[in-house]
C-alpha cells in the first residue's frame, strides 16, 4: 500500500488523543499511527473478503493537515453516530467507514454503511469485514482492473461508455 505522503505519528499526541477522548486504542493500531499515520493512498487499492470488495480511499491520523483525514475531526464528528465499541480509522470513497472495535486484542475491522445509524445497543449497517487490523491491512491490494472507456462524439453531444 503506498500513501501519497509518508508521515509518521508521534505516540505523546497518540496518548494526548486518547486521554482528550478517553479511549484506549488498540496497540496494533497505535503502532501503525506511529509508522504511517494515514493519509491518502496513491492509486485504488480495495480490500476483498469472500465475494465483497471494498474500496479504501484513505486512513484518518493523528493532526493530519487535511481536515478529512484527521482522525481528531472525525472522531468528533462521528463519535455520537458510532455503533458502541467502535472508532473510525478509514473512509472509502462514497462516505462509509471502515470501524476498528476496541477491547478487542486482535482489533477486528468492519464496513460501516454511514447512511444505517446506530439503534440503542443494536449496531446496524456493520459489516465484519476482516478478522484483525493485521490481517485488513496486510489484504488490501492496489485494483489492477482495467476499465475501458469509449468516446464517440457527434454534432451536437459526447457520449461515454
Amino acid at each position: 500500500m503506498q500513501f501519497e505522503k509518508e508521515i509518521s505519528g508521534q505516540l505523546e499526541d497518540i496518548n494526548i488523543f486518547e486521554t482528550k477522548h478517553n479511549l484506549n486504542l488498540p496497540t496494533i493500531y497505535k503502532d501503525f499511527l506511529i509508522t504511517q499515520n494515514g493519509g491518502n493512498l496513491c492509486d485504488l487499492y480495495t480490500y476483498v473478503n469472500k465475494d465483497s470488495e471494498y474500496v479504501v480511499n484513505g486512513f484518518f491520523g493523528i493532526k493530519n493537515k487535511e481536515n478529512h483525514l484527521d482522525l481528531d475531526i472525525q472522531y468528533a464528528n462521528l463519535k455520537t453516530k458510532l455503533p458502541k465499541g467502535y472508532f473510525p480509522i478509514a473512509d472509502d470513497s462514497g462516505g462509509n467507514y471502515y470501524l476498528i472495535k476496541l477491547k478487542i486484542k486482535k482489533a477486528p475491522i468492519y464496513f460501516w454503511n454511514h447512511n444505517l445509524q446506530a439503534s440503542g445497543t443494536k449496531a446496524i449497517g456493520l459489516e465484519r469485514i476482516a478478522d484483525s487490523f493485521k490481517n485488513f491491512i496486510n489484504e488490501i491490494e492496489l485494483d489492477t482492473t482495467e476499465i475501458k472507456v469509449t468516446v464517440i462524439e457527434t454534432e451536437d453531444s459526447i457520449i461515454i461508455s
